[in-house]
């Protein structure tokens, strides 16, 4: 990687907050076309865009505007309004999210100083994985529309054949993925993450139908995209540097070491048992 490379890290939000915003840290509004108020911060309508599909693409319209409107940059990274990563884990962290308030926030080091250093050694950071107590599919199944899923595994199965097995092996296979939606890397890998996925959104556009709400829950792609990120890194072998995640929530506090590590264990003896 060349000296003093360019960082960029977005920063997407929907509503106002408290947020970084600096010359490496950069706010993006998301789904500036369904509201009538400006946070004062670019916009994912501008541009070269999909602003008015946020509906389905949820957060993703902000990605594909970083995709396609960010330029001269070395290292690309996207966060969420409430979710940053610890760029600096002196205390060597082994949960995924610490929960911090406000205040807490505010006192906490977001210096970007040490990325040229990760990303010679690693191909992208990530946030540690999540542990559930089924497997990914049947948690989203649970959760949202499933037929959401065949539409995308038909589209892989026809259009990137070769990473149907990760996607069978990481969302019917294991309990544990890194999900969040946030990522720092190299520009070169993000530019060809963003083509990898926004031609399976593009093709799966073509299967909304209203009247018999496939794909027509909203933010369907963005939940669909929690699931492909990973299987798009673990399928092309990319070397990860996982650390915690800051995330801005004062309603919840942090497990013991005991609970959160006990609670784990938990999980995956259910999902063992499960199988």
């Amino acid at each position: 990687m060349k000296d003093n490379p360019n960082i960029k890290i977005m920063v997407c939000a929907h509503k106002p907050c408290t947020l970084l915003n600096d010359s490496v840290f950069t706010p993006i509004q998301v789904g500036r076309e369904r509201v009538d108020f400006d946070l004062g911060y670019k916009t994912d309508n501008i541009g070269d865009n999909i602003g008015s599909e946020h509906f389905l693409y949820g957060e993703f319209t902000g990605l594909y505007w970083a995709w396609k409107n960010v330029k001269n940059v070395d290292i690309i990274g996207w966060n969420h309004y409430s979710r940053y990563f610890c760029l600096e884990d002196k205390k060597k962290s082994t949960r995924e999210l610490i929960l911090v308030n406000e205040e807490e926030f505010s006192q906490m080091s977001f210096s970007t100083k040490a990325l040229d250093s990760i990303l010679t050694k690693y191909d992208i950071i990530l946030p540690r994985k999540k542990v559930l107590t089924e497997s990914n599919w049947n948690r989203y199944s649970r959760m949202k529309d499933v037929r959401n899923l065949h539409v995308i595994e038909s589209i892989i199965s026809e259009k990137f054949p070769d990473y149907l097995s990760s996607f069978y092996k990481l969302l019917k296979n294991t309990n544990r993925l890194e999900l969040l939606c946030v990522f720092i890397t190299r520009w070169e890998l993000f530019d060809d993450y963003c083509a990898w996925l926004f031609a399976i959104f593009e093709e799966a556009n073509k299967y909304v139908d209203a009247s018999h709400n496939t794909l027509h829950e909203e933010r369907a792609f963005a939940f669909l995209g929690e699931l492909l990120f990973p299987i798009y890194v673990h399928h092309n072998k990319l070397k990860i540097k996982y650390l915690p995640v800051a995330w801005i929530n004062p309603n919840v506090k942090n497990k013991s070491w005991f609970r959160y590590h006990g609670s784990n264990i938990k999980s995956t003896i259910r999902f063992w048992l499960n199988i």
